[in-house]
């Protein structure tokens, strides 16, 4: 393996229940940006995401494009379809008053 290069340990995923089928494409994303996915379920803004991610803002827009680029998505509502679609959020626990 090449100096600097990390082995990438193999994602595991937590799907919400009754997940009618999953997107292969979702096991080429890293644990980050499902992290990000999930998180863009919710009400913050990306800045706020970078704030509990405790990533920079431009590393925040890094995992916003390659999500954008690997699932063939335009924007945020498309990452929201394609989190609950494939089980990454469950819709009953996303509350749209905090």
């Amino acid at each position: 393996m090449p100096k600097g290069k990390r082995k990438r340990k193999p994602l595991q995923l937590v799907l919400a229940p009754d997940c009618p089928g999953i997107d292969p494409r979702i096991y080429t994303l890293t644990r980050h940006q499902v992290n990000f996915l999930r998180l863009c379920c919710t009400q913050m803004t990306y800045e706020e995401i970078a704030d509990v991610m405790a990533k920079g803002a431009r590393t925040i827009d890094g995992y916003r494009e390659q999500c954008f680029s690997i699932l063939n998505l335009k924007n945020r509502a498309g990452l929201i379809l394609f989190a609950i679609q494939n089980g990454l959020v469950d819709v009953k626990q996303i509350n749209l008053y905090e």
